[in-house]
């Protein structure tokens, strides 16, 4: 039988509507997975999909009894927790439903309304009594009810059917496993509506078990505080004691809402903390919570596991699913049993048995439990974690666990053994002196005999870096970063490599085997790849690497296979070795788990790029101090948050007289290439960039696009990207690739920030931002701004533009686009309105990708240019009344006040069709790697 719901359906549902770009794609993406439920999947064969009058959906199973009726109704950029934007869509669907009343159409019983990243399930019959409400004017567009009936948007507002639970795909551990848990609860609901029954009251709820507890807990932390500070206030033994006393309803004396004020909390010892009150009544009303004596028992037997849940989150440790520690032994059978020749003990038949093992990252050993290992030592910096594993691997008597605290104890030990002359002592002296470490002595001894070793690890991933943490959470992430062996990095220059902890683990590895001249080690572990493409980052630290040991076999999976990661990027399971008996390689295997079991699904490459020859380094060779200019006073400028939010000039980078604008250009990372690359017209409060001027324009505008138009994927994300001399001489020389490039980097719908912004959104005694990548000639803009016929409220407006648009000089960006070959002209169209017209010369330099985006280009403002005065009313800070008011700023009218789809999707085919270009071409002359 066809499952219902799959894994790749809830994956295929996230990407698309991480991927969206307006409400039709979200539309899309819904209408996708709801289809293949309860359409396509639908046990009984008789459902069925339409849109009748224009609605997003309708879903009719043809049963006689227990039938679905489903109403969908999807948004972009709303926020379903809050009731007005619950209210909006419910709204909206209900003069659906009088319409469908009115055609004699059957009412829905189920009503889903969901955006780009929540969900909700309303039951329709609880608002059916609107319908027969004859105050209600049923002539306004089902579409517009929101804003042209606030009496009855405010009835729904209030409504208490509305406090309803929000499903949420980026809660909690935001992994696939939650969100596929996230989307078959949502159905379940939709579902058991079907056999609701509104005289007895029984609604759907979600049964507790010890299988979702992990997850429900993470939703109650998210729903109930009121932010990241307010729930780092709270320790995570009380955290976990409060969720679970209120889900069981144990001391109701100590632990309830303050009558007085529901926003509050009493704790025992009339402690008191801030809540959303409200959201968490609705959260513990969506579960079914009576349950047995027995069962509350076993609830609470985990409470220890939920407790180290949150400090080790906060720690950056993973523990390591079984399947994939099981697929990790598959591969070191595979390339060491009869295969590996060592000095010491000759052929390995069974590596568990032959070899001394040691996982330094023990944890609760769950990359050893499920094996018998004869020489095996388990270490790790929590002895909780000892005690919760003390079953595993009790025998034979020769493994042994020891608490040991891996980048911090020995350091010094191994500092001062490391200068000494070990074959100078004899036996006695090496025991005698072995009782200066901490580790056992039988592990010692087995070090100094060469003894065959493998280092089986999945070490913690956690970094120093703190942008997305709140302030306590920053302050933690800091401090466990600072240990023995980071200092000791430090003092060889390991640059900020030094800040990851899976990388110090492997520092202590290699100094270890260095130090003990080890000849027979193979290290076997869990990490991301990204220390093996180098850069400024890792280059320093991986060549250092590479002097001892070297990559031999692997594969890569997505980090979302543990609990508590994100499923944006790849780990690493990679033997390395110190022989030459394994030739070096760094391909590895890039494997999917789906449906309980782990299938290839291709390979890769991991290439080295060196901080010499990466995209970030060569945008920067060109810049001197000539180029540049002189560094600003903050106040003599306007940084910007976004195209059309400013704030005051800052200090944290630095923004000089010469720049026409700021690249936003985080790391040389194809993951980065996604969310950290965008162009301003000034300079970008958070920095982390580039000044561009007309010396580096050309290569800001190629590295720009190139990274853009990478194609982000789980498996690539820490991709490299390479440039080299010859590879530089091509694309300067390339006028094509060049003008390619430049015409992307105006249009990105979501990168493309330059803009020009006005008294309206800039604070008192700060400049107005020009935007120096406007791409039209002024003498165009000065016409058509002095021909328009205006509201008196705006006349003033526009005849400030039009003196600005008669003084100013053409921007680089508009005299490179003639000099290229594009010519722009205004013209009476039949309506006898002025347009902008576009013409290519016979000499031009523009693909034919690039021709069709400059068209959909000039589209837009002439589409756009008849709604600027209804802009400027509805959204004064959006600065339409700026002549030179840039793509972005033009892209919000027609997908916000126009919601023209058509341009649209012309858009969007000229967008893929130009990206496409780029990321062959630069693919072709391996700047991106092999699977960007």
């Amino acid at each position: 039988m066809v499952k219902r719901l799959t894994q790749t359906d809830v994956k295929s549902l996230y990407q698309n509507l991480k991927n969206k770009s307006n409400e039709k794609d979200v539309e899309s993406a819904w209408r996708d997975i709801f289809k293949k439920y309860f359409v396509d999947h639908n046990q009984d064969g008789m459902g069925s999909i339409s849109s009748p009058l224009n609605v997003d959906g309708l879903i009719i199973e043809n049963r006689i009894v227990f039938a679905l009726r489903i109403l969908l109704e999807f948004k972009d950029g709303t926020n379903l927790q809050e009731a007005y934007d619950r209210a909006r869509i419910t709204i909206q669907c209900i003069y659906y439903m009088k319409q469908f009343e009115e055609k004699g159409i059957q009412l829905p019983n189920v009503i889903i309304g969901a955006d780009e990243n929540q969900a909700i399930v309303l039951f329709a019959p609880n608002f059916y009594k609107y319908l027969q409400d004859k105050t209600i004017d049923w002539s306004i567009a089902p579409s517009q009810a929101y804003q042209k009936n606030p009496a009855m948007m405010g009835a729904l507002v209030e409504d208490s059917n509305l406090s309803v639970f929000v499903y949420d795909l980026n809660a909690g551990r935001n992994g696939i496993q939650q969100r596929f848990t996230t989307i078959q609860n949502l159905f379940d609901e939709v579902n058991s509506l079907a056999n609701f029954d509104p005289k007895t009251g029984e609604e759907f709820k979600v049964n507790v078990s010890e299988s979702n507890l992990a997850v429900l807990f993470d939703d109650f932390v998210r729903i109930t505080f009121k932010s990241l500070k307010e729930s780092d206030k709270v320790l995570p033994v009380d955290m976990v004691n409060i969720f679970q006393q209120l889900l069981l309803g144990r001391n109701p004396d100590e632990y309830y809402q303050l009558p007085s004020d529901p926003n509050k909390l009493h704790l025992p010892g009339d402690k008191k903390i801030s809540i959303n009150g409200s959201d968490m009544n609705a959260f513990f009303k969506h579960f079914n919570r009576n349950l047995s004596i027995q069962e509350q028992d076993q609830l609470i037997s985990i409470s220890d596991r939920l407790i180290e849940d949150i400090a080790r989150r906060r720690k950056g440790d993973y523990w390591t699913p079984t399947i994939w520690a099981n697929k990790a032994v598959e591969v070191l059978d595979e390339r060491l049993n009869n295969k590996w020749i060592t000095k010491t003990k000759g052929l390995i038949h069974d590596w568990k048995k032959d070899c001394v093992v040691w996982d330094c990252a023990a944890g609760a050993k769950n990359l050893t439990r499920d094996y018998y290992f004869e020489h095996l030592y388990s270490s790790t910096i929590h002895q909780s974690e000892l005690d919760l594993s003390k079953q595993y691997n009790l025998y034979p008597e020769t493994n042994q666990a020891f608490q040991y605290d891996f980048l911090n104890d020995d350091v010094e030990a191994l500092r001062i053994f490391k200068n000494m002359n070990i074959k100078s002592l004899d036996r006695d002296e090496i025991i005698n002196y072995s009782k200066c470490f901490k580790i056992p002595e039988k592990l010692f001894m087995a070090l100094i005999d060469d003894q065959p070793l493998v280092i089986y690890i999945n070490p913690p991933f956690g970094t120093a870096n703190s942008r997305a943490f709140s302030s306590e959470k920053a302050k933690e992430k800091r401090n466990m970063s600072k240990t023995e062996i980071r200092s000791l990095m430090l003092e060889k220059s390991m640059g900020r490599a030094t800040q990851q902890l899976y990388a110090q683990f492997f520092y202590r590895i290699i100094e270890t085997i260095d130090t003990f001249n080890l000849s027979n080690v193979i290290l076997a572990a869990f990490s991301p790849y990204q220390f093996r493409v180098g850069g400024d980052y890792f280059g320093k630290f991986y060549k250092r690497f590479l002097r001892t040991l070297h990559p031999i076999t692997g594969f890569l999976f997505s980090a979302g296979e543990f609990s508590d990661v994100s499923t944006d990027w790849g780990v690493t399971f990679s033997l390395y070795s110190n022989e030459d008996i394994f030739h070096a390689s760094e391909d590895l295997q890039i494997c999917n788990f789906e449906d309980n079991s782990i299938s290839t699904i291709g390979t890769k490459e991991v290439r080295t790029v060196s901080e010499k020859n990466s995209l970030s380094n060569w945008i920067k060779e060109v810049q001197t101090e000539e180029s540049m200019g002189d560094k600003l006073e903050a106040r003599s400028y306007t940084a910007l948050t976004s195209a059309i939010n400013a704030c005051e000039g800052l200090q944290v980078g630095a923004y000089y007289s010469n720049s026409f604008g700021y690249m936003y250009f985080i790391g040389n990372d194809v993951e980065h290439s996604d969310t950290a690359v965008s162009i301003f017209s000034s300079y970008f409060k958070s920095g982390h960039g580039i000044n561009i001027n007309k010396k580096n324009l050309i290569r800001s505008v190629i590295s720009f696009a190139i990274r853009r138009c990478a194609d982000y994927k789980w498996f690539n994300g820490k991709d490299a990207f390479y440039m080299d001399d010859d590879i530089s001489e091509k694309v300067l020389n390339d006028a094509q690739f060049i003008g390619d490039c430049l015409v992307m980097s105006l249009s990105q719908y979501r990168a493309s920030y330059q803009s020009s912004l006005g008294v309206n959104s800039i604070s008192a005694n700060y400049p107005e931002i020009a935007n120096g990548w406007f791409y039209y000639p002024n003498d165009i803009m000065e016409k058509l701004y002095g021909q328009v016929t205006v509201s008196d409220g705006l006349r003033a407006a526009f005849s400030k533009e039009y003196r600005r648009a008669m003084s100013a000089e053409d921007t680089p960006i508009a005299k490179l686009l003639r000099k290229m070959g594009m010519e722009l002209s205004l013209q009476t169209n039949v309506n006898k309105s002025q347009e902008i017209y576009v013409d290519f010369l016979n000499e031009s330099i523009f693909s034919p990708e690039a021709k069709q985006m400059l068209m959909e280009m000039n589209t837009l403002f002439n589409k756009t240019w008849k709604y600027r005065q209804l802009a400027i009313k509805s959204h004064p800070k959006w600065s339409l009344e700026r002549y030179d008011a840039g793509f972005n700023q033009q892209y919000r009218v027609i997908t916000q006040i126009m919601d023209d789809t058509e341009w649209v999707d012309n858009y969007k085919k000229a967008y893929m069709n130009l990206k496409k270009t780029i990321h062959d071409y630069s693919k072709n002359l391996k700047i991106m790697s092999r699977e960007a």
